[in-house]
């Protein structure tokens, strides 16, 4: 697997490196403007979804699907989570 790509344009990151990419310049067989994974740790470099469109109605439909209770104080108590399927 290509541990890092110009063609990656991370647009959400951990403060400790992990991150979510567009992919401009996918591999034979991926799409362009699919959604990886960046992470620091490992090398796996895995698809979320075909689009950032894509990646952002699953997301919205489990938000909506499970919401996350809001602690007054502490803002929402969950994360924006897909399957990962």
């Amino acid at each position: 697997p290509r541990w890092y790509d110009p063609g990656w344009l991370p647009f959400a990151a951990t403060p400790l490196g992990d991150a979510l990419a567009l992919d401009l310049d996918p591999a034979e067989g991926g799409s362009l403007g699919q959604v990886v994974t960046l992470w620091q740790e490992r090398g796996e470099r895995r698809c979320l979804a075909p689009s950032l469109t894509a990646f952002w109605l699953a997301g919205w439909q489990a938000a909506r699907a499970h919401p996350a209770p809001y602690a007054p104080g502490h803002g929402w108590a969950g994360v924006f989570w897909l399957p990962t399927t």
